[in-house]
């Protein structure tokens, strides 16, 4: 099936005026420079990227000459590689593609998006900004992607790499934030942990220390003290009530909490980002997607867990 309802002529005079676009010398040939100058014209996003350009031209150019012959067979085929791209995602058959699409399609592929950078990706291709992508915007869009495994992990990672912010800073993707996200997760997690227990720390802390005391008590002193009736509670309000005098209201209950903190952060950062980095792995070798982690088995659970404990203490270990 051809794309659209584009006769052969129609589509012959596009290609033609855009190999003419790109050819900005007016030579029988397009090569590299040319491509790449005719490419900053239109300001595409791969006009300073000649890896690809330099591929897309071999796959271009059947017999070296970059003639419009060539030019033209590569548009071709790669048009119609997106068309069924196109197709594929359009799960109601009306020739757009609506957001709910594209989010479904990224989803069936184990691509997680937010939604915020969902709305981005869909802005970016739909220009006209009428809520759906047509064909003719989702073949300009990715004009030059390389067809030979085409996909929509394949479309959205071009978008990542080409799609540029304001300031012409390139965007970081998503797994690369989810990634760091993991990590900061479970510092914050760490920390927040460790200063919630300080008190009970300081407090343990406090009665090991009287215990030793007591320990060089006269035997005598120690005869009565065995006789008395030993109340817990009352040992521990005891304890809680003497460290809130001495050291000063509150706060006594927390010193030493700040190095506690500089040291669990990151051994709790590297033990959550590295377990959920290793169940990601281990559920692709599985073969389960990505939203399907609490599927993973015992023993791939027992490895990542065992691997962010290694991880984390191998690390840190000269802190300890």
């Amino acid at each position: 099936m051809r794309p659209q309802k584009e006769s052969q002529k129609d589509r012959d005079v596009r290609i033609k005026q855009l190999y003419d676009k790109l050819n900005t010398r007016q030579e029988d040939s397009l090569d590299l420079s040319s491509l790449i100058e005719g490419l900053k014209k239109i300001n595409h996003p791969l006009q300073d990227d000649q890896g690809v350009l330099k591929e897309i031209l071999r796959s271009a150019d059947l017999d070296g000459d970059g003639r419009f012959v060539e030019f033209k067979t590569f548009m071709e085929k790669s048009e119609m590689h997106l068309f069924q791209l196109f197709q594929s995602i359009d799960r109601d058959r009306n020739g757009n593609l609506s957001m709910e699409e594209v989010e479904h399609a990224l989803l069936q592929a184990s691509v997680t998006v937010s939604k915020k950078n969902l709305q981005a990706f869909f802005k970016s291709v739909d220009t006209d900004n009428d809520g759906e992508i047509t064909f003719e915007e989702w073949r300009d869009f990715l004009l030059f992607t390389p067809h030979s495994s085409l996909t929509i992990n394949a479309v959205y990672a071009y978008y990542q790499a080409t799609h540029m912010s304001s300031e012409g800073d390139i965007t970081l993707s998503d797994k690369a934030l989810h990634g760091m996200g993991d990590f900061i997760a479970g510092g914050i997690a760490g920390a927040v942990s460790r200063t919630c227990t300080a008190p009970l720390d300081r407090l343990k802390v406090y009665l090991i220390s009287q215990t030793s005391s007591e320990k060089r008590i006269s035997s005598t002193m120690k005869s009565r003290i065995s006789k008395a009736v030993y109340v817990p509670s009352k040992n521990l309000l005891k304890a809680m009530i003497q460290i809130y005098r001495e050291g000063g209201g509150m706060r006594s209950f927390f010193v030493g909490n700040g190095l506690n903190v500089v040291k669990i952060f990151p051994e709790s950062a590297i033990k959550f980002g590295v377990f959920e980095a290793s169940k990601r792995v281990l559920a692709q070798m599985e073969g389960l997607p990505r939203e399907s982690l609490g599927d993973l088995s015992s023993l791939s659970g027992y490895l990542a867990g065992g691997l962010a404990g290694s991880v984390s203490q191998f690390a840190i270990y000269p802190s300890i």
